[in-house]
């Protein structure tokens, strides 16, 4: 099994940026320019390299390829973003790789772009590219493809010797839990769990309560044969089942409004290990809205409207100071449960509130967005 670690570490000792591999200080998808950017990469690497994988690397400097991490980064925006936006887009995978020298909340982010031997394009106009756009790797840079594309035969040689020499062993194995040790904090109660004896796993969460059943919160799992970040979570609440071949993750979101409040399952991460050597990762929506007596949700609407208003004027009652923490979620609630216009004032909310009421209106969104998710594969399917 390749170490992801030492495949980086190999790639940036003996190669300057060029055709089969790009390097970032830091990633991030919050504008189109920001978007087309890295796709404009991905199309060039990919069709520069149509018979090996190549590579993006977040968190490394420019000058000297020194490690300074990135913020952890979800794979599947990245995903969605090249399905949704290449012509022949390659499998991509984006994965968070822990490093001694990143802080904790830091990692240095590896994507893999797969070979893809049909040429790769844009489907659609973003930024300023025009849509069949179709780029190559030129040195260091990407370029429209023009007469002087071609492909550089030894990028395949090149890229298969560095996997040959990125393959894990055991002193490497035993590092690594010690690292993830150090790492965790011992309130944390990290451990550290063999699959099928060949895959080491490292995890750690906060222990918390909800009535009478204990939940995690702030999980950290890796695995250590890639040094690889699986999952990390902020999350509140989260159930964890172990079997002989699986690591579950089911995360739980409160919902509710007064005395009617409850933990709803969100989402489940599994990672599938299988007795060939290979893993999966497999994640599921599992939410099922929360259904509250109509007449009771419409109520609802009206106060947080009425109490939203007074709070833009600054007007807000202290005796509603607990109410105000939870104004984007009671307007999703209403939105679960019929009131289509709360979704506008839920997405608005953004605009004033703060602390924690802010961070309730991100995971409110995450949660819309999750939903609709699954409403939109659910009319596909049908």
């Amino acid at each position: 099994m390749i170490n992801k670690r030492l495949l980086i570490k190999n790639i940036l000792a003996h190669y300057d940026e060029g055709t089969f591999f790009d390097k970032k200080r830091g990633i991030s998808l919050k504008t189109d320019s920001e978007k087309a950017k890295l796709l404009k990469h991905i199309c060039a690497l990919s069709n520069s390299n149509p018979e090996n994988d190549s590579y993006i690397i977040f968190g490394i400097s420019d000058n000297d390829n020194s490690i300074v991490g990135a913020i952890n980064f979800d794979d599947s925006m990245i995903q969605n973003l090249v399905k949704s936006s290449l012509i022949n887009p390659p499998i991509v995978s984006y994965e968070n790789i822990q490093f001694p020298e990143t802080k904790y909340y830091k990692t240095v982010g590896l994507l893999t772009i797969f070979e893809e031997k049909e040429r790769t394009s844009f489907s659609k106009n973003i930024w300023k590219i025009k849509r069949d756009n179709s780029y190559y790797r030129y040195g260091s840079t990407s370029i429209l493809i023009d007469d002087q594309f071609h492909i550089n035969e030894n990028n395949k040689q090149t890229v298969n010797s560095i996997k040959k020499y990125s393959i894990n062993n055991l002193k490497g194995l035993i590092d690594g839990v010690q690292e993830f040790n150090s790492f965790s904090h011992p309130e944390y109660l990290p451990e550290n769990i063999v699959f099928l004896d060949q895959f080491v796993l490292c995890w750690s969460a906060w222990r918390d309560k909800y009535g009478s059943k204990e939940y995690y919160s702030e999980i950290d799992v890796q695995l250590i044969n890639e040094n690889k970040k699986i999952f990390i979570s902020a999350v509140q609440y989260a159930d964890i089942e172990i079997t002989e071949k699986q690591f579950k993750i089911i995360e739980l979101v409160p919902l509710g409004y007064d005395e009617n409040y409850n933990l709803y399952p969100l989402q489940e991460t599994s990672i599938n290990f299988q007795e060939n050597g290979t893993y999966t990762i497999a994640k599921q929506i599992i939410f099922e809205p929360p259904s509250f007596d109509k007449n009771e949700i419409e109520e609802l609407y009206m106060r947080t409207k009425s109490l939203t208003k007074k709070f833009k004027q600054g007007i807000f009652p202290k005796q509603e100071n607990n109410f105000q923490e939870g104004i984007a979620q009671y307007y999703l609630i209403c939105y679960l449960n019929g009131i289509k216009e709360s979704r506008k004032d839920l997405i608005e909310s953004r605009e004033y509130l703060d602390g924690s009421a802010a961070e309730w209106q991100i995971e409110c969104l995450r949660i819309l967005n999750k939903h609709e998710e699954t409403i939109a594969n659910n009319e596909y399917k049908t």
